[in-house]
């Protein structure tokens, strides 16, 4: 079942929640990829782009809260780290056109967006909140 964004997951700030909500985009179509008889094929190209698309939010999420003396900003960066790691070892797996796929896939990357991007993420909201939803 697709995730639709919605106002309450936002984080008070233009460009990330932008950010969530292709990463959004790029979750829902690995998991109508897996439904797809061509799921070889379109898997890999998906995962590709969300692994791809994770670091380069991350890296520009990490770069705000570095900007804002953000207090959480330790923690949240291990978290990263350890998503990142999780994703690769997908990814490598996907592109490497394993016969099988990992167990749990779409449960993993829900519980990633879920609890980070919806939870995790949200935990910036008060501090962002002090500055124009633009501040990058």
């Amino acid at each position: 079942m697709p995730i639709v964004w919605r106002d309450e997951m936002s984080v008070g700030n233009d460009h990330i929640d932008r950010d969530h909500r292709y990463l959004l985009c790029l979750f829902n179509s690995i998991e109508l990829a897996l439904t797809h008889e061509k799921k070889d094929e379109l898997l890999p190209v998906f995962f590709e782009q969300l692994f791809e698309y994770t670091k380069i939010h991350f890296g520009r999420e990490e770069k705000l809260q570095l900007k804002l003396q953000y207090s959480g900003y330790y923690e949240h960066k291990k978290q990263h780290q350890e998503i990142v790691e999780s994703l690769k070892e997908i990814n490598e797996e996907l592109q490497a056109k394993v016969p099988r796929y990992r167990e749990g896939l779409i449960a993993l990357i829900r519980e990633w967006v879920v609890d980070h991007l919806i939870v995790t993420d949200k935990a910036m909201k008060t501090h962002l909140s002090k500055y124009p939803r633009e501040y990058q």
